[in-house]
């Protein structure tokens, strides 16, 4: 999602982009935090309300009529992060509430027992992502500047993989070897999407770059 020059992330463009040729192709004006159904529909948050349009991924077609699912949702409209998720057979989770920034991780299991990641302190936490093992945390924590962590849930660790810029939007290989992620660099300057090791370790490479167009 494309927000910067927005007021919050609910006037957001939700766009596509190609990997390949760079391409980016807008596909919904006013929204965030979108995902793709195995439905054919993509859906994404406006307002704290769960929003659908049909989507078909070949031609990058988006329907014109949009449905609310349902409202209610937790979010941070100005960070662009909504607390839902999608499995791939098409199970919904979410979790209640308006708008949030401050908080702590923690665990919930299929009966509702919430158990708190006790070793991560409350933080100003924005997007986040688990590895495919369930043991570490993707997130990025706003401070100064934003910089992206992992969090180590089984030792307790806690190493920052970002030291200048603002960065944001972590998300997992599915190997979980590397981290891609948002930048903006200093001074509004530009934005790149990059890749670095999940450890930390080595240099960052540029995937993307606003300077493309």
């Amino acid at each position: 999602t494309d927000f910067h020059g927005a007021i919050t992330a609910n006037y957001g463009t939700i766009v596509h982009m190609d990997l390949k040729s760079k391409r980016l192709t807008p596909l919904i004006y006013k929204g965030c935090a979108p995902k793709y159904s195995t439905t054919g529909h993509i859906i994404y948050i406006r307002d704290n309300s769960l929003k659908a349009r049909e989507f078909d991924i070949p031609t990058l077609s988006v329907g014109t009529e949009e449905v609310t699912l349902l409202s209610g949702i937790q979010m941070n409209q100005y960070w662009g992060n909504a607390q839902y998720s999608i499995s791939q057979e098409g199970s919904l989770v979410f979790i209640r509430g308006n708008n949030t920034a401050k908080g702590q991780f923690a665990w919930i299991d299929r009966s509702g027992e919430i158990e708190r990641i006790e070793q991560f302190k409350p933080n100003v936490y924005t997007q986040s992502d688990l590895n495919s093992t369930g043991e570490k945390i993707a997130t990025t924590i706003a401070g100064e500047r934003m910089d992206i962590l992992i969090l180590d849930t089984v030792k307790g660790s806690t190493t920052q993989i970002t030291t200048k810029d603002s960065n944001w939007m972590p998300i997992w290989s599915p190997d979980d070897t590397t981290i891609v992620f948002e930048k903006m660099l200093a001074n509004d300057s530009g934005h790149q999407i990059v890749q670095i090791n999940s450890d930390g370790t080595g240099s960052e490479k540029k995937l993307f770059s606003n300077d493309t167009f």
